[in-house]
């Protein structure tokens, strides 16, 4: 396989994933999946994920883990959340795009050599690198600042003293498992 057919492989790839996640809320009931507060890289809705049909409970259950699917951060589709929050999707778009753009793109040294002209010969990988980091800088820092304000909450959670919250905890189960309680799994909402 070489480089071309390795870059469409990868491409269809990630834009069957993406269109996936526009999809996957067209697949269930209107309104089923609404509410959620979740946190990122943990599975907190395996309740409801598992009462869907596979194509939807599949996408549903890697933005689960991937991310905190907070309703006022995602799109609604459907009237249903979608997977993942806006900032994910963007990232997922922006993923495929630079994917399908690469695809008419050939690789060439004369960018790095008009950039060299100013550097020594040698400073050629560290300013692929230097330029690399700069550019995923945004999204690094992004992630972070997530995994900060989340431990963050954690941290203010155990402050509030275990039955807060476990009340806390159990309000939002009670409230997210009342929903749709009579989803037959056979059910699809046709586009």
């Amino acid at each position: 396989m070489d480089k071309n057919e390795e870059t469409v492989c990868s491409f269809l790839s990630f834009s069957f994933f993406t269109a996936s996640l526009f999809l996957a809320p067209f697949c269930i009931k209107k309104g089923f999946v609404r509410g959620l507060d979740g946190r990122a890289n943990r599975i907190d809705y395996s309740y409801i994920w598992d009462k869907m049909p596979l194509f939807p409970r599949i996408m549903y259950y890697i933005g689960d883990i991937g991310c905190h699917q907070k309703e006022s951060r995602s799109f609604i589709l459907n009237e249903n959340q979608m997977p993942v929050c806006v900032r994910d999707t963007g990232i997922f778009i922006g993923m495929t795009s630079a994917i399908f753009l690469s695809l008419f793109v050939n690789p060439s040294e004369d960018f790095l050599e008009n950039l060299s002209r100013f550097y020594f010969k040698k400073m050629k990988k560290r300013i692929c690198f230097i330029l690399t980091v700069l550019l995923l800088l945004p999204l690094i820092l992004d992630g972070f600042l997530q995994l900060l304000c989340d431990s963050i909450w954690i941290m203010e959670s155990a402050a509030m003293g275990k039955n807060s919250c476990n009340n806390i905890r159990n309000n939002r189960i009670t409230r997210l498992s009342n929903r749709n309680n009579n989803f037959d799994n056979n059910t699809l909402v046709s586009l």
